[in-house]
């Protein structure tokens, strides 16, 4: 019985992505058609090729999101830890999201001059890139990443000066393809894969979100 019952929760689960992905695919896809019928009826076609291009930008995101997760899933997936200087590591990685709008800030709170940690170097850019383009989609102006120890245990802090997100939904945001209803709009971007994302790369370093 209780196998019978992961079994149907497993196939539920699959169905529910199957949903949510082609539900994600069908909104560019449709306003695909919609552009080449209008060039088709003579629009303008320098801004009209330019929007079919974001169109394509948006689903080749989210087949990249989509294959990040089903690597992730795979029985046997392992991280390829080393050890990295995390603070000079942060600071390049936050230096390919600076922008006019916004300022991001890395402190060093460890009481280490340079203290290393143990990490994939690729999937934990991936997990905290998640976060900073998180802060600065839906947060203010200024975004803070605080590294820690703590016990023994190193707690890396990604906080912004925007309204963040209440307590009560926060574990549901870990789901693959949950989002805020302020964040459905697809102006603001995303898919609601990419905390879902970071949580499964934290796990898989033997920490969480």
């Amino acid at each position: 019985n209780r196998m019978a019952h992961d079994i149907e929760e497993l196939t539920a689960a699959r169905r529910a992505m199957i949903d949510a992905v082609s539900h994600d695919l069908r909104t560019p896809l449709a306003r695909l058609r919609y552009r080449l019928e209008a060039i088709k009826a003579g629009a303008e076609v320098q801004p009209t090729v330019a929007a079919i291009e974001r169109d394509l930008g948006s689903i080749d995101e989210l087949i990249e999101e989509w294959l990040t997760m089903s690597s992730l899933n795979r029985s046997g997936m392992h991280m390829e830890l080393q050890p990295l200087e995390i603070v000079p590591w942060l600071e390049r990685l936050v230096s390919e999201y600076r922008s006019p709008a916004g300022l991001i800030e890395v402190v060093n709170s460890t009481g280490v001059l340079f203290p290393l940690l143990d990490a994939d170097s690729y999937y934990l850019g991936r997990a905290v890139g998640n976060l900073i383009s998180n802060s600065l989609r839906y947060g203010g102006q200024r975004v803070r990443l605080t590294l820690e120890w703590i016990n023994g245990v190193a707690r890396l802090h990604v906080d912004d000066d925007g309204p963040g997100i209440p307590v009560s939904e926060r574990l549901r945001l870990l789901q693959p393809f949950e989002r805020l209803e302020a964040s459905r709009n697809r102006s603001t971007g995303g898919f609601g894969l990419g905390l879902a994302i970071t949580a499964m790369i934290l796990r898989a370093h033997g920490g969480q979100v």
